[in-house]
């Protein structure tokens, strides 16, 4: 069973001031700021700092889950890992 509206007692609001806030920052410019943070801890400390090249890997889904469970298990990022990988397959200290 419906219940009737009573239009009578519906009463018109008073008129309220929109304020503008701030515009808050879109998902890609957090995103960003997460990135820049995230480096920024794992930068070398040293004055002298070599310049950089970002990389994207494709990898498979099975793959990319057995990876980040092992990386979490020993404490890393994937970039430290792929980096430690990849030092060790070149020699390089």
């Amino acid at each position: 069973m419906q219940k009737k509206l009573d239009a009578s007692k519906l009463i018109l609001g008073t008129k309220k001031e929109i304020s503008k806030e701030p515009v808050t920052p879109t998902i890609e410019n957090n995103i960003e700021t997460v990135i820049k943070k995230i480096h920024e801890k794992s930068q070398p400390s040293d004055d002298v700092k070599e310049a950089t090249k970002r990389t994207t890997l494709d990898i498979e889904k099975s793959l990319h889950k057995k990876i980040s469970r092992h990386v979490l298990d020993k404490d890393l990022t994937l970039k430290d890992y792929f980096l430690e990988l990849a030092k060790k397959d070149l020699n390089i200290q």
